[in-house]
């Protein structure tokens, strides 16, 4: 999640927010799930109006954010200030006020990735906080987010698989039958054509590789 929002904060943020990123000091991450929209991550039902002081105020309802309450700043999606389109993006500080998380993450999978709601109320940022133009989230989205987000999440999944086939050929391994004088659970054709089926399935997918 903080690498795809810090593809998009390269490409459109301020230098300084630039700088904060590149330097390892801040930490990103994407708040475009919301309650209105489900699923459709696209179509964003928070808004984002101008305020009195030249400021624009934005109010969501972000249902799932990933480190949300650990993350520096959030690239966050609303509907558009004054131009047409779908969304617009912005950089939101994790310390702004307004901003808070109503409920802790509950829910199966990684349990440690703090994916939690998150609610704007009155929250405002600057126009220079703008990732984009306005109206054009929907094009950053697809051309910049989704991509990266994509295979990302496909090596993660395919890093898990992998030590998930490891950690259970280890476990039948070493997992003996103390009656059968050390015949291990490896021994048995049934868990062998289990765990050969896990490997057909984990190798299907290419490994990454990198160059030290």
């Amino acid at each position: 999640m903080h690498y795809a929002a810090a593809l998009v904060i390269e490409a459109h943020g301020s230098p300084a927010l630039r700088e904060q990123v590149a330097r390892g000091e801040a930490v990103a991450t994407l708040a475009f799930s919301e309650a209105g929209s489900r699923s459709h991550f696209w179509a964003p039902v928070s808004t984002a109006t101008s305020a009195n002081d030249g400021r624009v105020r934005l109010e969501a309802r972000k249902s799932w954010v990933t480190s949300a309450g650990e993350a520096d700043v959030y690239v966050w999606s609303s509907r558009p200030l004054e131009a047409e389109g779908v969304s617009t993006i912005w950089a939101v500080p994790a310390s702004a006020e307004g901003l808070s998380s109503p409920a802790p993450f509950d829910g199966l999978g990684l349990r440690g990735n703090a994916s939690s709601p998150v609610t704007a109320e009155g929250l405002l940022v600057d126009h220079g906080d703008m990732l984009g133009a306005d109206g054009g989230g929907f094009d950053i989205m697809m051309s910049t987010v989704l991509p990266a987000f994509s295979a990302f999440s496909g090596a993660c999944c395919t890093g898990l698989m992998r030590v998930a086939v490891a950690g259970a050929a280890a476990h039948v391994g070493a997992t003996s039958f103390e009656h059968l004088s050390g015949s291990t659970l490896a021994d048995l054709p049934t868990i062998r054509a289990y765990l050969a089926r896990m490997q057909v399935k984990t190798t299907r997918f290419p490994r990454c590789s990198t160059t030290r």
